[in-house]
């Protein structure tokens, strides 16, 4: 009688070991699966979110020229990816010099259309800014500002970006 219960014992001990080890089991390749369905997100999603932020918080959303001036953001982020005086990684363009982008925590859906007009209008060779390589709002400009390299500008009610090929000051 007594070897019966402990063999009953045992073998209650071993299929609770089971059962834990087969939750265990069914567990991990539960988590696996999971984590292979959530994708982390492409090099050119990430790139589009940080040229978002920098959109906005540069241009803001002062004006019905916001894509517009937008659209010469981009232009200028992809121009200084070419530049060899700037970072390849876009990330690292946006960080080093769009300052308003730090702000931004999710971008609109007009920064995300500025970016699609942009890549058109670069598709088809044309680039507003002409390549360059800094933007600058008129408040930004100064009497010491040497405006010989802007080539453009935009004009939107009291508020204007300028567009460098070099640095103006």
């Amino acid at each position: 009688m007594r070897q019966r219960q402990r063999a009953r014992q045992t073998l209650a001990a071993i299929l609770v070991w089971l059962a834990i080890t087969l939750i265990l089991v069914l567990s991990q390749c539960a988590k696996d699966v999971f984590a292979q369905t959530l994708e982390a997100p492409s090099q050119t999603e990430i790139a589009r979110y940080h040229m978002a932020k920098a959109i906005q918080g540069e241009v803001g959303v002062l004006s019905d020229l916001k894509t517009r001036a937008g659209t010469w953001v981009v232009h200028v982020i992809l121009n200084r990816q070419d530049s060899p005086w700037f970072p390849d990684d876009i990330q690292a363009i946006v960080d080093q010099g769009f300052y308003g982008a730090e702000t931004i925590l999710a971008p609109s859906q007009w920064a995300y259309e500025a970016i699609d007009l942009a890549l058109l209008e670069r598709s088809w060779g044309y680039d507003p800014t002409a390549g360059s390589l800094f933007l600058l709002g008129g408040i930004d400009l100064t009497p010491e500002a040497d405006l010989s390299s802007r080539v453009g500008y935009l004009e939107f009610g009291p508020f204007s970006v300028h567009a460098f090929a070099d640095w103006p000051y």
